[in-house]
């Protein structure tokens, strides 16, 4: 089964107009699919990865800072770790998630040997509790989430796993991602004037 799907024509930048199915040879899907793992892999470098809470395990934290409604740590192999609040109402009228407090944030700087989630309450007028426990040597850190809702909407956490890339790794990679996205636009263009990439 091919992983991309090429019965479109304007590719996956495009507006996805649809146009007859194109029979492509074996080697031009390969080629195409070559170019779009490309850009996944890039992708995720740039936005991040979500992880489990169990994959923060043997991490080893440099330092940690709460802002913005983030917890942010950063480990010893050059990392970046977000954990931030989910929340299903999109931050609507009817659903709000965030993160109440964090309390001995200073214990997250060193090698994380526990992870734990917290009881969710159910409370009173539409306010749920829950929470992480996040454990070093240097003690344990709890983070406490607040949600408010009517009932329709839940809300949760978000872990994410980011490389601390310098600003000209960056660059890099957001140049190098746009000349794949052409590259791949470009190819797929060309099977409506001949039958095969070369």
């Amino acid at each position: 089964m091919d992983k991309y799907d090429f019965s479109v024509s304007s590719g996956f930048l495009g507006s996805y107009v649809s146009q007859p199915k194109i029979e492509l040879s074996q080697g031009a899907k390969n080629k195409l699919n070559d170019i779009q793992a490309k850009v996944d892999t890039l992708t995720k470098k740039l936005e991040g990865q979500e992880i489990e809470l169990i994959d923060l395990l043997r991490k080893r934290v440099v330092s940690a800072v709460f802002v913005n409604d983030n917890v942010e740590m950063l480990t010893d192999n050059h990392e970046i770790i977000i954990i931030t609040s989910t929340d299903e109402g999109e931050g609507g009228n009817d659903s709000h998630c965030y993160i109440e407090s964090v309390d001995f944030i200073e214990a997250l700087v060193g090698k994380i040997n526990a992870v734990n989630e917290l009881k969710y309450l159910k409370g009173s007028e539409g306010m749920d509790f829950f929470g992480i426990a996040i454990k070093t040597e240097n003690g344990s850190c709890t983070i406490d989430f607040r949600h408010e809702s009517n009932g329709h909407y839940g809300g949760g956490y978000c872990i994410t796993r980011k490389i601390n890339y310098n600003f000209q790794e960056i660059q890099e990679m957001r140049e190098r991602l746009v000349s794949l996205r052409e590259e791949w636009n470009r190819r797929y263009n060309n099977l409506y004037f001949s039958s095969e990439i070369t």
